[in-house]
């Protein structure tokens, strides 16, 4: 009887020891979860989204950041018929070596009032301490008036091809007459907005897309968006 009460205090004891080591290897574990903010990948140049020579003007309005492309939402004004061509490139800050030549896709979306309004699609590459720059020839040039430098990586992308980034709006920033609103909802709904559409006229005072895909800029109605994102998304 004595032999078989030491063995259970002993399985016991056993018992409360295993328990108090898994909880003491769970409570370290926990310990070193962090809870601190995301690391800031990117570093949005304010000063560098717009650009004005006499009454020729580019705007960006909006700058997203997907899972595959950098998209930079603009608008322009020229004194030439056309559209502008334009090139991005990626180089590294204090670095003399030569700029890395991205992929770039020139998408227009439209006019509003006089404003061309466009998205420029760029090749995402993760690389710690690149700056992004848009080399801009205005219509009718034939050599390279403009360049602009709106992004700056801090860090390598922790979760490459997996994030995406939007940035704060840019709507009072250079063409005051065009404003951009969002995204908003899990389709990624947004609209350009002529601020003050001539009264007398039947041209469009919006332009309405769909950017939830990681390559693609959707032109959408009105209809569409305002099924996707409600009216109190929407300003006339």
């Amino acid at each position: 009887m004595k032999t078989r009460w030491i063995t259970l205090s002993a399985l016991l004891f056993l018992a409360g020891l295993l328990a108090y080591v898994l909880y003491s290897i769970n409570s370290f574990r926990s310990s070193r979860v962090c809870a601190c903010p995301a690391p800031q990948v990117w570093s949005f140049q304010r000063n560098q989204v717009f650009i004005q020579h006499s009454q020729d003007e580019f705007s960006l309005k909006n700058v997203t950041i997907t899972s595959q492309e950098f998209h930079f939402f603009y608008a322009y004004t020229f004194s030439h018929p056309g559209f502008p061509s334009i090139t991005t490139t990626s180089k590294l800050e204090g670095s003399s070596a030569v700029p890395l030549q991205l992929e770039t896709r020139v998408q227009p979306l439209g006019v509003l009032g006089n404003v061309n309004i466009g998205v420029i699609h760029a090749q995402l590459i993760n690389i710690s301490h690149q700056i992004i720059e848009l080399h801009i020839t205005p219509p009718g040039e034939s050599t390279l008036l403009w360049k602009l430098a709106p992004l700056k990586q801090l860090i390598d992308e922790p979760h490459s091809g997996n994030s995406t980034y939007g940035f704060e709006d840019l709507s009072h920033i250079g063409i005051p007459t065009i404003a951009f609103y969002g995204p908003v909802m899990m389709e990624q709904v947004a609209y350009f907005r002529l601020v003050e559409p001539a009264q007398s006229t039947n041209q469009p005072a919006h332009i309405f897309l769909r950017m939830d895909h990681p390559l693609l800029v959707s032109l959408i109605t009105q209809e569409q968006y305002l099924a996707i994102a409600e009216p109190e998304n929407y300003q006339q």
